[in-house]
């Protein structure tokens, strides 16, 4: 059976029950004064039960926080890498206990090591090289705009005459 069947059968049974439990109250209301107590204690429970569980009687669904969940899938580097690694331990043969490195690795490890030896030195002067080139571009902009020569006027005054066009 699967789990959304029985989420669905339990549903239909607790409103069974409801319904049963008040068709039970109404007959024990009407039959007289005596039974009136158990009804309304009856119905005190009904109404106690359905607020604290009736939001689970339905068919949607809620999300739930589950903290072990969150903790194991959003940390998968803490295992390999982090606070939480413990390593394999070593496994006992003769081949893991002299460990031979061929040419070809030191081969490689050599040209890496050359190829980034002065990179964060080479990383830092590109940097100061920037800063000077942006600092110089803003100072060709000033002189630009900072010219001795006298701006024509906005305005012209009365005593010129205005363009004439063709």
């Amino acid at each position: 059976m699967n789990f959304e069947d029985v989420r669905f059968l339990s549903s239909v049974g607790v409103i069974t029950t409801f319904a049963l439990l008040l068709h039970f109250i109404e007959i024990l209301a009407i039959n007289g004064v005596p039974s009136r107590p158990i009804a309304v204690f009856i119905s005190l429970s009904l109404y106690i039960w359905f607020t604290v569980f009736g939001q689970w009687v339905t068919r949607a669904r809620r999300a739930i926080f589950n903290e072990r969940n969150l903790l194991v899938t959003y940390q998968p580097r803490a295992l390999t890498h982090g606070h939480l690694f413990v390593p394999d331990p070593p496994t006992p043969c003769r081949l893991s206990i002299t460990p031979c490195e061929s040419g070809s690795d030191t081969e490689f490890k050599n040209a890496r090591d050359a190829h980034y030896k002065d990179e964060f030195h080479r990383a830092i002067k590109m940097a100061n090289e920037r800063l000077v080139i942006r600092q110089e571009s803003t100072q060709i902009m000033r002189m630009e705009f900072n010219t001795d020569t006298s701006s024509p006027p906005t305005s012209p005054d009365k005593s010129e005459k205005s363009p004439e066009f063709f």
